[in-house]
């Protein structure tokens, strides 16, 4: 089995908080970013063999919304009752709240997957909104390795990562440094820079080609092609 964890904010519109960095929290309205959500999960199910999707969300969200992510995930969990991860999503460092947002999982939903027994070879992120494509080819993500793309020097691409079960505990650790090191009231690292600082080099494979599309929620023109 291919665990594939899905983090999103549908309903950005319920944080007014500008971010560290820009004052647009979404360009892209609640409807629209279901959408893309939508083609998130469609593409793991096309491109992932054996996937138990596990959707994170953290905002407000119609029941039409949301019995549509029950329906068409293995597990979907909102964090929003969780009112400490609520303020980190809303605060104005996206990295902390994106870290909250991995907490929440691992504090939530992980336990029950892992008392369940199921037999999980790797464990994925995707960030919502985004899409697997054409040029995807798992082949490229070493089955023993934990897989990432450079962003650019010092800092990692966090759309989209894997790693081999094995390698759990690793994950776990690096979240925990994550989470308390973004905690701060002046400067806060974003997320990705804190993977590359804390993963050793020698776990990992670096992929050139992720596959992964889409379009980033802070410009209509900032399109991603990892």
């Amino acid at each position: 089995m291919e665990l594939v964890l899905i983090t999103s904010v549908i309903n950005t519109s319920q944080y007014t908080k500008p971010f560290s960095y820009t004052p647009t929290r979404s360009t892209f309205s609640t409807e629209e970013r279901f959408e893309q959500t939508q083609e998130s999960i469609t593409s793991v199910r096309k491109y992932i063999p054996n996937s138990f999707i596990v959707l994170i969300e953290c905002s407000d969200i119609s029941e039409e919304y949301e019995e549509y992510l029950k329906t068409h995930c293995d597990i979907y969990y909102n964090l929003n009752k969780h009112q400490e991860i609520v303020d980190a999503v809303g605060g104005i460092y996206k990295g902390y709240g994106e870290a909250a947002m991995h907490i929440g999982f691992l504090k939530y939903v992980f336990p029950n997957i892992f008392a369940s027994k199921r037999e999980i070879k790797r464990f994925w992120k995707l960030s919502g909104r985004y899409y697997f494509s054409e040029f995807t080819d798992l082949s490229k993500f070493d089955e023993n390795k934990i897989c990432f793309k450079i962003e650019r020097e010092g800092v990692y691409n966090t759309r989209l990562f894997n790693f081999p079960i094995q390698y759990m505990n690793i994950y776990v650790d690096l979240i925990k440094k994550t989470y308390y090191e973004t905690e701060f009231n002046d400067y806060t690292p974003s997320i990705e820079e804190l993977f590359f600082k804390y993963l050793e080099p020698e776990n990992i494979k670096i992929i050139d080609i992720t596959g992964v599309r889409g379009f980033e929620a802070v410009s209509f023109y900032k399109r991603c092609i990892d």
